[in-house]
């Protein structure tokens, strides 16, 4: 089922095919509709949760439902394009989270992996990730998770791969796996208020 293919193509090609579908229910009802051989639903109505979208391979249909660019340039920025889709519910996805309902899915490249996570939880949730290492040729101990700054969406950060991961409610995190070294500037601090303002 094209849906479900393990081999990401032109973020064109999987962002228009199909029909548009919400997103804001479990994620076990929503695989029904969006693996369907016939009519594969590919697009999110009204750009509804990218987090929940990329876990099934989604993102908004520009310009009818969102506007997903920021995503887009993200994914471009990565190497989206050819990398092994991996998605949470395959026994071999080399990445899983120690809570139920919040869900990963990798995006497997030579030497990194885009990680999106996604929440159904409906308060804040640390989560830890459990990877397969061997499975993504990397070393823990030289690897991280790079959020890369996106639009709209998450500001750059920087964690450890055994360190919790605060994700909010029906949110998530986009991250880039790899063992490259990079170092963060911490976001100014607001200026204090004016004197009798």
């Amino acid at each position: 089922m094209r849906a479900l293919s393990r081999t990401c193509p032109q973020r064109r090609d999987f962002t228009w095919i199909g029909r548009p579908v919400a997103i804001a229910i479990i994620a076990g009802l929503f695989m029904a509709p969006c693996s369907r051989g016939a009519e594969p639903m590919l697009t999110l109505v009204d750009g509804a949760n990218p987090w929940r979208g990329l876990i099934f391979g989604e993102t908004a249909r520009f310009p009818h439902s969102g506007d997903p660019r920021a995503l887009w340039r993200a994914g471009d920025d990565f190497g989206i394009q050819g990398t092994e889709f991996l998605p949470f519910f395959l026994p071999d996805c080399p990445v899983k989270t120690d809570h139920a309902d919040v869900l990963a899915t990798a995006y497997r490249g030579p030497g990194r992996t885009l990680l999106a996570l996604g929440s159904w939880a409906k308060t804040q949730t640390p989560v830890r990730l459990r990877i397969d290492w061997q499975a993504l040729d990397l070393d823990a101990a030289r690897a991280s998770l790079y959020a890369p700054p996106i639009t709209g969406m998450q500001s750059e950060r920087i964690w450890k791969p055994d360190q919790p991961i605060p994700v909010e409610p029906q949110r998530g995190w986009f991250f880039v796996l790899d063992e490259v070294k990079r170092e963060v500037t911490p976001a100014a601090p607001a200026p204090p208020p004016e004197p009798g303002s």
